[in-house]
């Protein structure tokens, strides 16, 4: 009886739950009153209107602007979103998200909005634990959110690279530039990548990089055979030892008298 008691409890707190998000605020039919009465400029029913749909949903607050009822979506308020997750204010974008979707009950943020909040806060995240030298914390931060690891921002990749060789943890950060090359396409960020292993890897696992480069990049042979040369020397392929060099003998000048 006990359990089903608390259970009954659960169900009912969850039906409450529900009940209040779906009476957050009125659906576009209910507001179709009051955008009448603004139409029409009928200040005392607007008044009224709005003194009923506030007493039955507390926790909406209509437009400053009621010409705003008339349109299909926010417009100021996105432009809002996207300069408060730019400038870094990320608990206030997320408050303007949530005023906006009670304003606007019929909108959605779009994905890559929540996208780009969620890995911009990250990245602020991300550089904090590096900086901090939290290597575990900087990992989990980019398991959270892919975003914070795509190309364009190859940079993180590359200091959680270095980070790993810095904790002694070179096989770990020989993994992350090799994926690094089978991920990335840019030419100058691959050669970045082969400069930046050359760092931790051996000879042996230089070369390993180098036919991965080339076996994904074939067109990119010319400009990666010199970076190859450069980093293995005799260790790269095809490279010959150097010839020895030529005996010279040397006189000693006489004195003249």
């Amino acid at each position: 009886m006990i359990r089903n008691a608390a259970l009954a409890a659960l169900l009912a707190l969850a039906a409450g739950m529900a009940q209040a998000q779906t009476d957050a605020a009125p659906d576009p039919e209910e507001l179709l009153a009051l955008t009448f009465y603004y139409q029409q400029q009928d200040e005392a029913s607007i008044r009224s209107e709005l003194q009923r749909l506030q007493v039955r949903y507390p926790d909406w607050q209509p437009p400053e602007d009621l010409s705003r009822l008339t349109q299909n979506g926010p417009s100021a308020e996105i432009d809002t979103i996207f300069r408060q997750i730019g400038a870094g204010q990320f608990d206030e974008a997320r408050a303007t998200i949530d005023q906006t979707r009670i304003a606007f009950p019929d909108w959605q943020p779009p994905e890559e909005m929540l996208a780009l909040l969620q890995t911009n806060e990250g990245q602020t995240l991300l550089d904090a634990a590096l900086t901090e030298g939290d290597l575990d914390r900087a990992l989990s931060l980019a398991g959270e959110r892919p975003g914070l690891l795509r190309c364009d921002r190859i940079n993180n990749a590359w200091r959680i690279a270095e980070a790993q060789q810095a904790a002694g943890l070179a096989p770990d950060a020989l993994g992350t530039y090799r994926a690094v090359l089978g991920a990335c396409v840019n030419p100058a960020d691959i050669l970045a990548t082969l400069e930046k292993a050359s760092a931790v890897a051996s000879t042996e696992e230089m070369q390993g990089l180098f036919g991965q480069a080339l076996a994904r990049f074939p067109e990119m042979t010319q400009t990666l055979q010199p970076v190859q040369q450069r980093l293995l020397g005799s260790g790269a392929p095809g490279a010959t030892a150097p010839a020895a060099a030529a005996a010279t003998t040397t006189t000693t000048p006489t004195a003249t008298t």
